[in-house]
């Protein structure tokens, strides 16, 4: 049960089904109400606005200010802390665009606001009948990769979290309707997912996220588990693996960039070695630019964290 506005109930709430359905539904209308007015501001002010919301109130939210500060320090040890102070601010601005964002996906994702950088021959793959699934993280704006696929010519079939509120998870999914193709829920079945690789289609999802049951890697020099999905779905379909990332180069101004594909040879062991380029390939993109990336999410598990 995650809260949005009323987290210091939630322990109470947790025990009254009813009254976290009415929380649920006003925070639900909440954000409702912000997308419209996001909308009404047009992409550059409104991702403005985001930024202003975000600096303003994220460093206030007492649950997650020590996951950002925690992470922040473990992937940039060699900034002052003023520097560091910097590009927490800046951390949150992007955050903030991100949400404001939603409000217009589909303009965003035209040629005119979404440059399109391909450098792992995405139409070489496709003549060869081979299914991709594409890889990315919480970076830039991650919720425009499924729209670049598409505009590659590779629409996605893209593997989401719901969120715990139904009614924002009905609204998130409203905004991704531009995708234009069902997303696989995470934790679904693979069986589906599987035949939609063998025929040639393609889906994603992003590693960014902790899975205590997935493959310990090394991130940032410190141990957590990643997902091995995308590891196993080509090892089972023969599909590539393409990684992928949303830049920011501007207000309302993006690129995403498909990267050299990975091929997974047979056997378990191959299952970790993925997984661990993975890793690498997305530590680089952090690096490139640590205030495009979501601090606010935990990616290891509360004792590590506590140690940086």
């Amino acid at each position: 049960m995650k809260l949005i506005f009323a987290e210091r109930l939630g322990p109470w709430l947790a025990r009254h089904p009813k009254a976290l359905d009415r929380v649920w539904r006003l925070e639900a209308w909440l954000v409702r109400g912000l997308i419209r007015l996001f909308q009404g501001l047009g992409p550059e002010r409104s991702g403005a606005l985001g930024a202003w919301l975000l600096r303003t109130f994220g460093p206030k939210a007492r649950k997650k200010q020590p996951v950002v500060e925690a992470t922040l320090r473990r992937i940039t040890p060699e900034l002052t802390p003023a520097q560091r102070r910097a590009v927490l601010r800046a951390n949150w601005e992007s955050t903030g665009a991100v949400f404001a964002e939603y409000a217009h996906l589909k303009q965003l994702a035209g040629p005119d606001r979404l440059a399109l950088r391909d450098e792992a021959n995405l139409p070489g793959l496709q003549a060869e009948g081979r299914g991709i699934i594409f890889v990315g993280a919480h970076y830039g704006n991650w919720e425009l990769l499924p729209m670049a696929a598409g505009r590659a010519g590779c629409p996605m079939r893209a593997v989401y979290a719901p969120l715990h509120n139904p009614y924002l998870d009905d609204l998130l999914r409203e905004a991704r309707s531009a995708f234009g193709a069902d997303p696989f829920p995470r934790g679904a079945p693979l069986r589906p997912m599987l035949r939609h690789l063998r025929s040639g289609g393609a889906t994603g999802l992003l590693l960014d996220i902790r899975v205590p049951e997935g493959i310990p890697v090394s991130f940032f020099d410190a141990p957590t588990h990643f997902s091995a999905t995308p590891a196993r779905l080509a090892q089972r379909t023969g599909a590539a693996i393409v990684p992928l990332w949303a830049e920011r180069l501007a207000p309302a101004r993006y690129r995403v960039t498909f990267e050299r594909p990975l091929f997974v040879e047979a056997g378990e062991a191959s299952l970790t070695q993925v997984t661990e380029a993975l890793t690498t390939r997305c530590e680089a993109w952090i690096r490139h630019d640590p205030s495009q990336w979501l601090l606010a999410n935990r990616r290891w598990d509360k004792a590590t964290l506590a140690a940086f």
